[in-house]
């Protein structure tokens, strides 16, 4: 009677470690599920960023001349500029319009303009990031005003009220900036979806990244990139420096 009662103890022993064991067994493996599915999403989100990184950039980076550089770092006629082609200082600005660092360079930009009239010229480039989900409208709204002559104006608008439209979605915002300067707004909402406008942007994108440029706002003067000065004083002084150079 007691040997029939402790092989009934022993099995019942025996049976606990075998649902321990179970338990412990689909504990591991639930967990190693879930590591494999967050790093199948790590890597599909890897995978998407570089994807779209490469697609904005317009594929890899071909190594530029010095002749190609100082073609790009030219001024066109299809740029947006103050001051004319022969100021014996060219500040080329590649900026974007949904970056905060941009608006705070673009109040030390416009002070240069001001203080250099007659010897910088000052030109507008675009530098859209992917992740700036607005960057690329309000680019492309800044183009649709310049088609109407008031580039400027919605470039000054839209720094002034970056945090307004930062946060939103679609393009209806930029129309009331367009009403704003009292555009004609069939024309300028055609202009926001035209195509050549689209590419110009992009374009300008790519040929900033071919110079290696990877933040904004990023500065050429007189064919150079420069290194982001720290204040306008130290801009100003860069501005001397180079007009004494010349």
């Amino acid at each position: 009677m007691e040997e029939k009662q402790l092989n009934k103890y022993e099995q019942h022993r025996l049976e606990k470690i075998e649902r321990e064991k179970m338990k412990h067994g689909n504990q591991r493996r639930r967990k190693l599920w879930r590591y494999a599915l967050w790093l199948g999403v790590l890597v599909l989100l890897a995978g998407t960023i570089w994807q779209v990184n490469r697609l904005v950039s317009g594929g890899a980076k071909v190594p530029l001349t010095a002749t190609s550089t100082a073609s790009i770092l030219s001024i066109k006629d299809s740029d947006w500029k103050i001051g004319a082609n022969t100021s014996p200082v060219v500040l080329i600005e590649y900026s974007d319009f949904q970056c905060p660092a941009c608006a705070e360079y673009s109040k030390l930009v416009d002070r240069l303009k001001k203080d250099y009239p007659e010897k910088l010229t000052v030109v507008y480039r675009h530098y859209p990031w992917f992740f700036h989900l607005q960057a690329m409208n309000a680019a492309l709204a800044s183009e649709a005003a310049g088609a109407q002559g008031q580039f400027w104006a919605m470039h000054d608008l839209l720094f002034a009220k970056q945090k307004d439209w930062s946060g939103t979605t679609g393009q209806e915002i930029f129309v009331t900036y367009a009403q704003t300067l009292n555009l004609d707004l069939p024309a300028f909402r055609l202009a926001m979806t035209d195509k050549n406008l689209r590419a110009k942007i992009e374009g300008q994108l790519a040929e900033g990244k071919s110079l290696g440029i990877d933040y904004t706002p990023a500065f050429a003067l007189n064919g150079k990139i420069i290194a982001n000065p720290r204040s306008y004083e130290e801009f100003k002084r860069v501005i001397d420096q180079a007009l004494q150079s010349r």
